[in-house]
């Protein structure tokens, strides 16, 4: 399976996993649909990180406080 899973940490613990198609071509694309997500959600962020299933490790992490 290709693409991204995205897991977003809120800051009381809370744990949601994503999983996005490989059009999604970088870090920044998914870190905007997230923040779309999290608008919609009213979610209160800690953490975002992104993996590329298939390999290829974390691309991108990112905290917010």
């Amino acid at each position: 399976m290709n693409g991204w899973l995205v897991t977003i940490t809120d800051v009381h613990g809370n744990v949601i996993e994503m999983e996005l198609p490989p059009e999604f071509s970088n870090a920044q694309a998914i870190a905007n649909a997230v923040m779309r997500y999290s608008n919609h959600a009213d979610a209160d962020i800690a953490s975002i990180e992104i993996q590329k299933m298939g390999g290829g490790g974390v691309q991108f992490v990112s905290s917010k406080k």
